[in-house]
């Protein structure tokens, strides 16, 4: 049995079980434990007293002001007409200077989650972690939630977010970016949620909604509406096309050329060395959603891609290709499209405009933006 003080002064616990180091993820949304009239079981019991065979538990000694003002949830739970209400009172009323403190069991909730979330509450920040894992995030979301309390983490929960991106930026897992992503989708942190999301949409493999999607979570998870991974997955694509329109550009470009059908076939050539290059780089073969590669491999290859040099050797006299544009860069489309990618961080979603409905956007406060009217912008 762990008891945690959080608040030395506090008149009630909450009674949670011991949470191993591989705990599964609690049950979404679930309810305190329910006795046969429906009220979570409360008892009265003082924080040294176990039954031998009581198995591992986790006691919390807090204020029920500070989880009344906190959440509306544990103000009703408290002073409402639940039994716990009833109980409570009966007991202040009974010993009002007992060191008995009433309990309240939360058999389905996480116990380092409530603790973290707790000891924020109490403004218990010199034992607050620095860096809550990303499952922990997720279960904390969870919590928050559940007893309608989101608004406390906007302060930790920036902090919290910044310091994962910049841990994490590197050798980024896109699973443990989804639970982030729930996270800040719950806590309502506006830029937050658009940098976890753009992290995902960079190195996602392949399509982020279908069989083969590696953050599966977000389609159905019960904290978020059922479009995010939808809209998430749209933006790809648009990105997709648009990287594949600057790709095979100089093909149509150079078909107009007076040297595509006249002896030397100068264009037929260049086009051969342009898809030469694309192939050494890993650019093709190729599908339409680039489901072999992530964003930020393709933006990477294409920035690294290697100028396509005008093929020589032409001696014939007046040749046609000798009016065409001189030692084209056919890449060079490709280039500013892919930098052009890499700059709509801030345009390709909005949690605002997403939590409204749209509502926000009709209302001219999106934060997102028509994909082609900002690759136009960029590329020009």
């Amino acid at each position: 049995m762990a008891n945690i003080i959080i608040d030395p002064t506090g008149d009630i616990r909450l009674d949670l079980p011991a949470t191993p180091k591989e705990s599964p993820l609690p049950s979404p949304l679930a309810p305190p434990s329910k006795s046969t009239d429906g009220a979570a079981s409360s008892t009265a019991d003082s924080d040294s007293e176990t039954a031998p065979d009581t198995p591992q538990r986790t006691y919390l000694r807090v204020s029920s002001k500070i989880l009344s003002l906190a959440s509306p949830v544990f103000k009703t739970m408290l002073s409402g007409s639940f039994r716990e209400a009833s109980d409570f009172t009966a007991h202040n009323l009974k010993s009002p200077t007992s060191s008995e403190k009433f309990t309240l069991s939360f058999p389905e909730d996480d116990a380092t989650a409530m603790t973290l979330l707790l000891r924020i509450l109490h403004f218990d920040y010199d034992n607050v972690q620095a860096r809550p894992t990303p499952k922990l995030l997720e279960q904390l979301a969870f919590l928050t939630d559940k007893y309608q309390c989101m608004h406390v983490l906007k302060f930790c929960g920036v902090l919290w977010v910044r310091e994962w991106i910049q841990q994490s930026i590197e050798f980024l897992q896109v699973e443990d970016a989804a639970r982030v992503l729930v996270f800040t989708y719950v806590a309502g942190l506006e830029t937050e949620f658009q940098d976890v999301a753009w992290l995902i949409l960079l190195h996602h493999k392949g399509p982020i909604w279908g069989e083969k999607s590696e953050v599966k979570m977000l389609v159905d998870h019960p904290l978020l509406r059922h479009d995010v991974a939808a809209l998430m997955d749209q933006r790809r694509s648009e990105m997709c096309e648009a990287f594949h329109k600057a790709m095979m550009a100089p093909l149509s470009e150079t078909s107009n050329w007076a040297s595509i059908d006249k002896g030397c076939f100068y264009a037929a050539k260049l086009i051969g060395a342009y898809v030469k290059r694309l192939t050494t780089a890993g650019l093709t073969p190729y599908d339409l959603a680039f489901s072999e590669n992530s964003m930020s491999a393709l933006v990477g290859k294409a920035e690294k891609l290697a100028t396509t040099e005008m093929p020589s050797g032409c001696t014939m006299y007046r040749c046609p290709c000798r009016q065409e544009p001189q030692t084209p860069n056919l890449a060079e489309r490709l280039k500013l499209t892919a930098i052009a990618l890499t700059k709509l961080e801030r345009e390709f979603i909005c949690l605002k405009c997403i939590k409204t409905g749209g509502k926000s956007k009709t209302e001219g406060d999106c934060k997102g933006h028509d994909m082609d009217v900002s690759l136009a912008r960029y590329c020009a």
